[in-house]
């Protein structure tokens, strides 16, 4: 009888207090998540050269899908973890099983095809200093 009137008073409690305890654990757990890279000056160069329509405001469109509807059922991969050329394939295939229209597709691959291809190679951004100091080869060094 004891163990009921003691149950009994946790009860209310416990119920108050553990949706307050979860909800806490989620917030300090999704807070240390690393998301996929951001949509740079990179990205978007990289995605017009393939896409002219393509903005910063799409790729993050695309960005934000990536993460909410991927993650629904797997960890997210980074957008370098494929060639650019494989993930037309794997968003289709991987889009048709989210549920994701054609044009939420379109948005995602333009994101991690752009984002991968940015970790891959060099910024065209970046244009190179003709005032900076060429480095010297080892001939020219040496003196041959």
């Amino acid at each position: 009888m004891r163990q009921r009137a003691c149950a009994s008073t946790l009860a209310p409690w416990l119920t108050r207090i553990v949706p307050g305890l979860t909800l806490g654990l989620g917030l300090v757990l999704t807070s240390c998540r690393v998301g996929p890279p951001p949509v740079t000056p990179a990205v978007v160069a990289f995605a017009r050269a393939s896409w002219p329509q393509a903005t910063p405001w799409s790729l993050e469109q695309g960005r934000e899908l990536f993460m909410e509807r991927c993650a629904r059922c797997h960890g997210l991969p980074r957008p370098a973890s494929q060639a650019p050329r494989a993930w037309p394939a794997l968003v289709d295939n991987m889009g048709n099983r989210a549920g994701m229209t054609r044009e939420e597709k379109s948005v995602v691959l333009q994101y991690l095809a752009a984002a991968s291809k940015a970790a891959l190679e060099p910024d065209p951004t970046l244009e190179p200093d003709p005032s900076s100091p060429r480095p010297e080869t080892e001939t020219e060094s040496s003196g041959y």
